[in-house]
């Protein structure tokens, strides 16, 4: 069984007022966390991703899928004097 991952996949913004563009943010690991703190199945999660979800929830939240990081390794090279 894999371990709980290191990065964030899902942001959900919640819109308080759509006319004023005021966004409270959390981040999610899995869409199951997300199902969970709204109170939904999985299902409505990925649809609500999509587009294709009409509901109240549509109106007030807006969930979006994170591009995974690319990690990335700088190589440094030491002369073993400068070493202390």
């Amino acid at each position: 069984m894999r371990g709980v991952a290191n990065y964030y996949y899902y942001a959900l913004y919640k819109i308080n007022d759509p006319e004023c563009n005021n966004l409270f943010t959390k981040y999610f690991r899995t869409s199951d966390e997300v199902a969970e703190y709204l109170d939904v199945s999985r299902a409505t999660i990925f649809n609500l991703i999509k587009g294709q979800h009409d509901s109240k929830i549509h109106k007030k939240y807006i969930i979006e899928k994170l591009q995974i990081p690319i990690k990335r390794f700088k190589t440094v090279k030491v002369d073993d004097e400068e070493i202390s």
